[in-house]
Order: C-alpha cells, then sequence, then structure tokens
C-alpha cells in the first residue's frame, strides 16, 4: 500500500470514529440563551480586559460599514482535530437602519 493509500484509509478511520455533535433546534439555543439572563446587561458591566479577552477567544471581530449603516460581524470557530481541523467562519451582517 503507498503513502496515498495509507493516508486516505487513515482519514476514513478518523471519519468513522468523530464523535457525534448533537444539533440543537431553533427552541434549544433560544431557550439556552435566555437562561443566561441579560447578556447586554452583563457584558456592559464587566471589565474591559475581560471582554477582550472572551472577544480574543472567540475570535469575534467586527467591521462598521458608516455609509451603509451595517456592522459586519465575524467569529471564526477554530478546530485542531480531525480531518475538519481548520478555521469556519460565521459572519453575519446587521442592518442598523436609516439615521
Amino acid at each position: 500500500m503507498n503513502t496515498a493509500q495509507a493516508d486516505k484509509a487513515a482519514a476514513q478511520a478518523e471519519l468513522q470514529n468523530l464523535p457525534s455533535i448533537p444539533r440543537l433546534t431553533e427552541t434549544e439555543i433560544r431557550k439556552l440563551i435566555e437562561s443566561l439572563g441579560d447578556i447586554p446587561a452583563v457584558l456592559a458591566a464587566g471589565a474591559q480586559s475581560d471582554k477582550a479577552d472572551l472577544y480574543r477567544a472567540l475570535h469575534l471581530g467586527i467591521r462598521y460599514r458608516p455609509r451603509q449603516r451595517i456592522a459586519v460581524v465575524r467569529a471564526d470557530a477554530v478546530f485542531s482535530a480531525g480531518v475538519r481541523r481548520g478555521i469556519h467562519a460565521l459572519t453575519t451582517e446587521i442592518h442598523l437602519g436609516k439615521r
């Protein structure tokens, strides 16, 4: 068996042994978030350095487009194990409306 075939066999074995990750429904996600309480108030009361550490840990970035009044929020999920290793981004745009 050559190296490529051995790598393929190892990757297939790794795929078969990945732990299953339960998917949450929208309702479950909402309940989880609501169980944390008033998140904006908690974040507003937090120390600036603690929030900076949190945002870094979440790989959170926000870019503001003033002409369009849009905030583009990006969080990068980092996977360091398995065949899915790498960075996977979740990006959303928040339209802030007219001035």
